[in-house]
């Protein structure tokens, strides 16, 4: 189940990102009406597929992340057109090529560090946005340890990573969104980085409908 609705969402948002040819701009609404404020999102999201990182060139390392939910710090829907978080935590998180060597990823974790981006319309239903870190470029760290880790230490990301909500534009409850990070748009070091799989459902905290149109 999770493997087939991982390539039904690739196949979306690279169907969506390729035939678009421009994004539009809207706004958020909540609970039907126009957003003037912001709307804190629920601080615990369902993980519908798992997310795996890809540290390509010299390292050609993989990292699996395989908890059922994602910890939210502090996010919200900003009026009129914004997506911001204060941190995201992804936990159960193993790179086996490097666990054979003795190491490990500490307390199997990646953290990712406060985030922003302005949505716009893309596609027939779909809502985009391009998350990038709100100072400085570091987007997020993996911390490693062990004996004969020759890697040791906090491995720093930088760049951005897109969020996708699939059926945007639809009034619900609950949305699938797709968080994924193409080629040129995540990196360690000189080496790219890409983020594939990562599915959630992303609810508000109050519980009502929300949309972007």
């Amino acid at each position: 189940m999770r493997r087939t609705l991982t390539a039904f969402l690739l196949a979306s948002a690279i169907s969506i990102i390729i035939t678009t040819p421009a994004a539009s701009a809207g706004e958020w609404e909540v609970n039907g009406t126009k957003l003037l404020v912001t709307a804190a999102l629920s601080s615990t999201a369902l993980v519908l597929t798992y997310g795996k990182f890809e540290i390509l060139g010299g390292l050609n390392i993989s990292i699996n992340c395989t908890s059922e939910t994602i910890q939210i710090n502090q996010g919200q829907l900003t009026a009129p057109d914004s997506l911001l978080v204060n941190g995201i935590t992804l936990t159960e998180c193993r790179a086996p090529s490097l666990e054979e060597a003795s190491c490990a990823i500490t307390s199997k974790t990646v953290s990712i560090l406060p985030l922003k981006g302005l949505v716009s319309l893309d596609g027939s239903l779909g809502a985009f946005v391009e998350l990038l870190p709100q100072t400085h470029t570091e987007f997020g760290v993996i911390p490693l340890e062990g004996l004969k880790c020759t890697l040791a230490g906090p491995w720093a990301l930088a760049g951005g990573v897109d969020f996708l909500l699939h059926d945007g534009r639809d009034a619900r409850t609950s949305h699938l969104a797709l968080v994924f990070a193409l080629p040129g748009q995540l990196r360690v070091g000189p080496d790219e980085v890409l983020l594939v799989g990562l599915g959630i459902d992303v609810r508000l905290a109050n519980g009502q409908t929300w949309n972007f149109l």
